[in-house]
């Protein structure tokens, strides 16, 4: 028994599964809705269009969490990079440091980390 609770208390620490982490006024945001956003399609929510924010393709949880989420990075990547004259709704930012900054100052917003500590009254888990 004991071993086995050890074995469930190593593999906790080294998972690293991917929160997807909102600023959406209290309310939750489907996997769907995410799907959407970061397709490039508006994303409607309380009056207000979805900014979801993203780490450069290459980066490993950006794979991860677009794995989830069956998207392509580097397409999506592209996408937000393709054109100035066009708002899209795809923000890169270079480390998850940013991202969080940018989805505290951003509703509605949503992006993902890695490790995720716990909500607040702004950032919350989006599902």
């Amino acid at each position: 028994m004991k071993l086995l609770a050890a074995l469930l208390l190593f593999a906790s620490f080294n998972a690293s599964a991917i929160e997807w982490i909102c600023n959406v006024g209290g309310k939750k945001v489907s996997k769907v809705d995410l799907i959407q956003a970061y397709s490039g399609q508006p994303v409607l929510i309380n009056g207000a269009w979805m900014i979801v924010y993203m780490l450069p393709a290459k980066n490993p949880e950006t794979g991860q969490a677009f794995g989830e989420l069956g998207l392509s990075p580097d397409a999506i990547e592209k996408m937000a990079k393709n054109s100035s004259l066009v708002d899209r709704s795809v923000r890169i930012v270079p480390s998850p440091n940013q991202m969080d900054d940018k989805i505290r100052a951003t509703n509605p917003s949503a992006g993902y980390s890695v490790l995720f500590v716990g909500g607040s009254d702004v950032v919350n888990k989006c599902f």
